[in-house]
């Protein structure tokens, strides 16, 4: 189970099929819209959101090494968007898929 704010939800309504292989989607209960995180290829530790139906690319997710000034920094995650709860969701729902997709599940 998963507790945002008020609502409370199964971790699976996070990672919903999508709509090919390596891909998963959302309903957000914030907005009520449908997102999806994508895979990218061929570098395959990347992932993408997007805003469905209109398919429009709102976030990246990258992993990449690089020292910061407070300290080592393993990805970065560049979004379009300012909502809070959507934030949440999405990392929620891109730590699952990354997790489901290390164990090939």
């Amino acid at each position: 189970m998963v507790n945002i704010g008020t609502r409370q939800l199964l971790m699976s309504q996070l990672v919903l099929p999508g709509s090919s292989s390596h891909v998963r989607n959302f309903v957000s209960g914030s907005d009520g819209r449908t997102y999806e995180w994508r895979r990218c290829y061929p570098d395959t530790s990347g992932y993408d959101l997007f805003l469905l139906p209109n398919n429009m690319r709102i976030a990246a997710f990258r992993k990449m090494n690089a020292q910061t000034v407070v300290g080592p920094s393993h990805a970065l995650l560049q979004y379009q968007f300012v909502h809070d709860p959507l934030l949440l969701e999405a990392l929620l729902s891109l730590c699952i898929f990354r997790w489901t997709d290390l164990h090939g599940l």
